[in-house]
């Protein structure tokens, strides 16, 4: 008995410890937490009706968030193309270009888009 709950609360420390790591890896998206709630709080759905319910916000978050990524990537490759055509017209511009490509590289490979250009 006494080894009974030393055991207990270490295993509820490390799940504990574990449920903070899990929240801390990626921010749930607001819609998607709203979209949870308001199935918990459908009286008239079952068990499974809420879990299907669930699994369709969390799909929704998902779907989401690759549509947010590729939008993104899509302008980061807009202004590239952009900066490119700036090069291209008109007189000759020593370097253009590559800071066009350098600025993308960077963009690309940090996940953000650099207002210098």
């Amino acid at each position: 008995m006494r080894v009974a709950v030393p055991l207990a609360s270490l295993l509820a420390v490390l799940l504990l410890v574990a449920a903070a790591c899990a929240g801390r890896e990626e921010e749930e998206d607001p819609e998607v937490t709203a979209c949870k709630q308001q199935c918990a709080g459908q009286r008239q759905f079952g068990a499974e009706e809420r879990r299907y319910c669930v699994a369709a916000c969390d799909e929704y978050g998902r779907m989401k968030r690759r549509r947010e990524e590729d939008e993104g990537r899509r302008s980061t490759e807009k202004e590239r193309d952009r900066c490119l055509h700036e090069c291209r017209a008109g007189p000759r511009k020593p370097g253009c270009e590559q800071r066009c490509i350098d600025e993308y590289e960077r963009a690309t490979h940090q996940g953000t888009k650099t207002d210098d250009a």
